[in-house]
């Protein structure tokens, strides 16, 4: 059957042999040479396939030496009474120098296949092998080869499926665990695939899926999926180990919302779908590791995916477990990870099923940033199903995320479910919806409206709720208990008034103290005009937002800057002063006659005067709708100062101990005011009225007040900490400070809507409403207003010169009531008169009935 020879030869040299014909016509598969290390020994082995003679060569070489090897020896073969021939594989010397063994086939290279073919291979435990199967022109083929090590057997098992009949070459490589590189070739083995009706092919494999005893229970045998919609894997796997999956194109770019992998609890099995864009060709990755193991997810399987005729194609939203243990069912989006946007809409739709005993909860973020009551979960008990609602502020893609828990279980905390895409196109009326307790989805309620959970004041809003089973329902309005209008059937209908009369009374009592703070002068003008910063949010009022952007106009930045006829002339009162060209005494009525004339005489231009600047921002947020411009940054080189000041400190004073002392406060408000899904402190207070600022402006005027030497010392005389003329020395915050909080009142009687005559932004709201009802054009009362109310020289805060003159420190807030009230009266009396006698001459052809109507509305307004 076969023929050995033995050759010993030096270390150096390398022998190879072949079986030839007579006629020198190689025999494939019918020699053997390797050197046995154990025997130090050449075996050379020959196995003619048939009787007869053959001729055997033996052929050796330096291994130094380049080149084909030389004949060195020749021994003729007589084969007689061969019945069962026998054959070799193509075998590398790395093959016995890892004392690899073949189990499977033995003595065979060429053979036989219909379907496929397995080759067993045994070896050291620190030997890796893989394999493929090429054409006879070493053409690799993809699918046709599935190498891996069975544990349980300690082989490893080779299997090759070739796509159809014909002559194939099988290629096994191997190498050691702990080497790099390549796999170099160690076996070659010849397959002659025949009678092939129904070829299979296999998926890419990694041997950690055989290591997991993982399971491909559909599909069975199939590297390339064909699908025109979706395809589905399934996979049978152990209950330690978890799977991820993803869709990617053939340069493995992954394709959002085209995969979703969860396990089957009720079949026991992971289910892979995958559903691919548009025709082509793609790859599905499957990825596997333990529960207990932690880091990336190492890959497992691969398919090929072909995919055509995609007409309509679907996608998947992003699932954790949770959402199939739960047996939540998406109702709409159907097969879609975009939740729908409705054209000039305010809020997207999606309805979810789940049992009764889930509770359900969500959010809305625009990159990073949550949106507080942008999301709004309700059960809908006719269709049996929850309504999640989601309401963002602007245009752009988001993110909708729901999350799920068992309502029983009150220590579990809630787990991600279903995330879905959003992208905005046009926002027209961007919402926010009400505050939703957890009771509320507890008990299954359902408001439908008020669906925006900011109320207008002075509206009637319609209360309109499902409340199932309820014994005794109450509404809670300004912290005063209020009866329902109607109750039946587990619906609620209440019709509110919302006047607001609380927030009235503290923004009352608040102006009320602003008022004596300005006329005593019991603290600096300046520290009395920054409480409305942190009063206003306080009291929830206005958003500290909103009452900081009153201190940093156009009209103040224009204050803070000095009007330039107002210096020329102080600078000339000045000198006259100094000269003792003028009494003291006429200085006040100087400075007054000055702001009176500035404030009469800057009524033609657009700077002229604060009310001018206020009807421009009126028409261009009405009628233009221009964006507010808040332009403001920090001073910088702080640290380098800082580091020079620090040089000069000595031991810790009383006053630096209070600002160190503040500081720590400053910090735990500013940590404890909010800890992201849980509030903190603020709770006490209206949401998002009371803001990081608010505490820092309270914080921040406390030096200003409180005294700079320790009160328990003999002697002592109180002095601030700060004061006024050290902090404005370099700007007049003064005066824009003044302004500031004139015009953080005026927002917030704007918010309560409350009657405050010397308010331009009340009367061009009022006047605006005038002219449409009388059919008016807006332009002839805003203007009118806008001159009448520059016509005030009453208050401090009336004009920008009266704030500038004021400063001065020369005038009280006496002197320039009894001074500006005769002038104030006279002024606008005679515009009054001559609008009656302008109008009188315009109308005086109309009925008595229209005239009187259309000359009290213009003499009025």
């Amino acid at each position: 059957m076969e023929t050995e020879i033995l050759i010993k030869s030096p270390k150096n040299v390398h022998l190879s042999g072949k079986l030839k014909t007579f006629d020198d016509q190689e025999i494939s598969g019918s020699d053997q040479v390797y050197y046995d290390k154990q025997q130090d020994v050449w075996r050379c082995r020959f196995a003619p396939p048939r009787n007869g003679k053959y001729k055997i060569l033996i052929y050796a070489k330096k291994i130094t030496d380049t080149g084909t090897y030389p004949n060195v020896l020749e021994f003729e073969v007589v084969a007689t009474n061969l019945t069962l021939p026998i054959s070799y594989p193509k075998v590398r010397q790395l093959f016995f120098d890892y004392e690899m063994q073949i189990i499977q086939p033995t003595n065979q290279y060429a053979i036989k296949s219909s379907v496929q073919t397995e080759v067993l291979i045994r070896a050291a435990k620190n030997i890796e092998l893989i394999g493929t199967l090429t054409t006879l022109d070493e053409e690799k083929i993809p699918g046709s080869d599935q190498v891996y090590y069975n544990k349980h057997q300690d082989v490893w098992r080779c299997r090759f499926a070739p796509p159809r009949n014909g002559k194939y070459k099988i290629l096994i490589y191997a190498k050691k665990i702990t080497d790099t590189g390549t796999y170099p070739n160690v076996l070659e083995f010849e397959v002659v695939a025949t009678n092939l009706t129904l070829p299979i092919s296999y998926p890419k494999v990694r041997q950690l899926f055989f290591d997991y005893e993982m399971q491909i229970i559909q599909p069975t045998n199939q590297y390339a999926i064909k699908s025109s919609v979706q395809t589905e894997v399934l996979i049978r796997a152990a209950k330690n180990i978890e799977l991820i999956g993803t869709l990617t194109t053939l340069d493995e770019e992954k394709i959002p919302g085209s995969d979703q992998v969860y396990y089957n609890k009720h079949q026991d099995v992971w289910r892979c779908r995958f559903a691919p864009p548009r025709n082509g060709k793609y790859k599905i990755l499957i990825y596997a590791r333990k529960i207990t193991d932690t880091g990336t997810y190492p890959n497992v399987l691969e398919f090929e995916l072909l995919a055509d005729n995609v007409t309509l194609p679907i996608s998947y939203p992003k699932t954790w477990q949770s959402f199939y243990d739960y047996q939540m069912e998406i109702i709409a989006p159907n097969n879609s990870r975009y939740s729908v946007w409705p054209t000039n809409g305010s809020y997207s739709e999606i309805l979810l099923g789940a049992p009764g005993n889930i509770e359900l909860s969500s959010d809305i973020k625009q990159g990073d940033q949550k949106l507080d009551n942008g999301s709004l979960i309700q059960y809908d008990s006719t269709k049996n199903l929850y309504q999640c609602l989601f309401a963002p502020r602007n245009v752009g893609e988001h993110k909708l995320t729901i999350y799920a828990k068992p309502s029983s279980d009150t220590s579990a905390s809630r787990l991600s479910a279903v995330e879905f895409d959003l992208k905005v196109t046009n926002l027209k009326r961007p919402i926010m919806f009400p505050l939703i307790y957890t009771q509320f989805n507890v008990d299954k309620c359902r408001i439908f409206e008020p669906l925006n959970g900011v109320l207008k004041q002075g509206s009637n809003v319609l209360i309109h709720c499902q409340i199932p089973d309820a014994q005794t329902v109450k509404l809670l309005v300004d912290k005063k208990w209020k009866t329902v209008d109607s109750y039946e059937n587990n619906i609620l209908k209440h019709q509110l008034k919302l006047t607001n009369e609380q927030q009235q009374a503290k923004c009352g009592y608040i102006v009320l103290i602003l008022i004596i703070y300005w006329a005593t002068e019991c603290q600096p003008l300046p520290v009395t005009s920054v409480l409305p910063l942190f009063l206003f949010p306080m009291a929830g009022i206005i958003k500290s937002s909103e009452v900081a952007l009153n201190y940093f106009q156009a009209k103040t930045e224009m204050a803070a800057n000095n009007h330039p006829c107002i210096n020329i002339n102080q600078l000339e009162l000045d000198e006259l002063i100094i000269s003792g060209q003028i009494i003291f005494g006429f200085f006040q009525g100087f400075l007054l006659a000055t702001a009176y004339s500035a404030s009469i005489g800057g009524l033609a231009t657009l700077v002229g005067s604060a009310t001018n600047i206020i009807a421009k921002e009126f028409v261009d947020e009405l009628f233009q709708c221009r964006p507010n411009t808040v332009v403001h940054e920090a001073q910088k080189q702080v640290q380098m100062a800082l580091k020079i000041q620090y040089k000069q400190l000595g031991r810790v004073s009383w006053s630096e101990g209070t600002i160190g002392f503040l500081f720590i406060i400053l910090l735990l408000l500013l940590i404890t005011r909010d800890f992201g899904e849980t509030r903190g402190w603020n709770a006490i207070f209206r949401l998002n009225y009371v803001t990081d600022g608010t505490i820092a402006i309270l914080i921040g005027i406390l030096p200003l007040i409180w005294p700079s030497t320790s009160p328990f010392k003999r002697n002592w005389k109180y002095k601030p900490i700060l004061t006024w003329t050290e902090l404005s020395s370099n700007l007049p915050w003064g005066t824009l400070l003044l302004l500031g909080a004139g015009l953080a009142i005026a927002e917030a009687f704007q918010k309560l809507l409350a009657t405050f005559q010397l308010l331009a932004y009340f009367f061009l709201f009022l006047t605006l409403w005038y002219a449409r009802t009388a059919n008016i054009h807006p332009a002839y009362v805003i203007l009118p207003c806008t001159l009448s109310v520059s016509l005030a020289f009453v208050f401090p805060t009336s004009s920008n010169p009266n704030s500038v003159v004021f400063a001065s420190g020369t005038l009280h807030v006496w002197d320039m009531m009894k001074a500006g009230i005769s002038p104030t009266a006279v002024l606008i009396l005679s515009r009054k008169l001559l609008i009656i006698r302008k109008n009188y001459r315009k109308y005086k052809n109309l009925s008595y009935t229209e005239k009187k109507s259309r000359m009290i509305t213009k003499a009025w307004v």
